[in-house]
């Protein structure tokens, strides 16, 4: 009995040991476009730096492309909110001073709303 306890204690040393030499042998996943960029980087080394500051250029002009598509979305989306509100206040009536001030004044922040102001300015005083 004392005798099989050390095997099985060496018996889980050494699947330990395999596991862990496995995880050091396998490789990093590498995606397509890497493996482009490594193929590139063995077989011609001057050319790799030209070639990664041509990828970098390429990747920054992605993001700010994208920043500016969403930029453009998220004021459109504020701009359409903003007039949505307007035309709420200019269709009761009431609070008519405040929104032809507001919208007076958004005109500086959104390029369209010069049109909606004057429309409501004109909807709001021949509906009262």
């Amino acid at each position: 009995m004392g005798a099989m306890q050390p095997a099985a204690k060496d018996k889980d040393l050494l699947i330990f040991l395999r596991i862990r030499n496995q995880k050091k042998k396998t490789p990093c996943k590498i995606n397509k476009n890497q493996q482009s960029e490594i193929e590139i980087m063995k077989t011609n080394k001057p050319r790799t730096m030209q070639f990664l500051q041509i990828k970098e250029r390429e990747r920054e002009k992605r993001e700010i492309r994208s920043r500016e598509e969403r930029g453009g979305e998220e004021e459109r989306d504020v701009g359409f909110l903003i007039l949505k509100f307007l035309f709420f206040l200019h269709s009761h009536g009431r609070f008519l001073f405040i929104s032809h001030f507001i919208s007076f004044y958004s005109i500086f922040f959104i390029g369209y709303s010069f049109f909606f102001d004057s429309f409501c300015f004109f909807i709001g005083h021949f509906c009262i």
